[in-house]
């Protein structure tokens, strides 16, 4: 586990972040694979698209105060120009019922997240250990920036470790960022990517 002590969660962010990585289009040959957050209230919608080649966050559309069927109209375009191989989508909430309509607008593979306490702390830990080993590489995007460096663990006084950002802001793209990673095929442990 590489979660450090205090309340900061991911170490080496700054040392991930890439000028040149950011894709307006996906790259042939490329596979990918999108991890969807939905936004709830003055939340935002988040969808992080992982290029599994580069070992890379390549693209983020980042969204809110839209109604359900603008927000499924969004992703499945986004769907339908990467074709990521998998869309793994948070349930909770509002989730189960957007995963519905977007299974019923399309053939791609959309599959449930459903988070709880230890599946969050599951993603949380892989992400926090491809920061780690620098496994896992930012675009220069500031929003996802902030939120890795903010997003806090903090103890119970159960002794429960809880994970997210701190009061008042915002934590749906590193959400949505551990979702896709989760389900990306390549290894995290050691540092290959194809651009360090």
């Amino acid at each position: 586990q590489f979660i450090v002590s205090g309340s900061e969660c991911f170490r080496n962010v700054d040392e991930a972040v890439r000028k040149d990585i950011w894709q307006s289009a996906p790259i042939k040959g490329h596979k990918y694979t999108a991890g969807v957050d939905f936004g709830r209230k003055d939340d935002y919608t988040v969808i992080v698209i992982i290029d599994q080649n580069l070992k890379a966050v390549v693209h983020i559309d980042r969204f809110n105060q839209l109604n359900f069927q603008y927000q499924a109209n969004r992703i499945i375009k986004l769907a339908d120009e990467w074709k990521p191989e998998i869309i793994a989508c948070e349930e909770n909430s509002i989730g189960m019922a957007m995963i519905e309509l977007l299974q019923g607008m399309s053939t791609h593979y959309i599959v449930p997240f459903l988070t709880t306490h230890t599946t969050k702390k599951m993603i949380i830990d892989k992400l926090a250990l491809a920061l780690e080993r620098k496994t896992l590489l930012i675009p220069n995007y500031e929003p996802l920036i902030e939120e890795l460096k903010i997003f806090e663990m903090k103890k119970t006084q159960s002794g429960l470790m809880t994970f997210s950002a701190p009061s008042g802001k915002h934590d749906d793209l590193v959400m949505s960022t551990a979702i896709s990673l989760h389900h990306c095929v390549f290894d995290i442990t050691s540092a290959d990517c194809g651009i360090w």
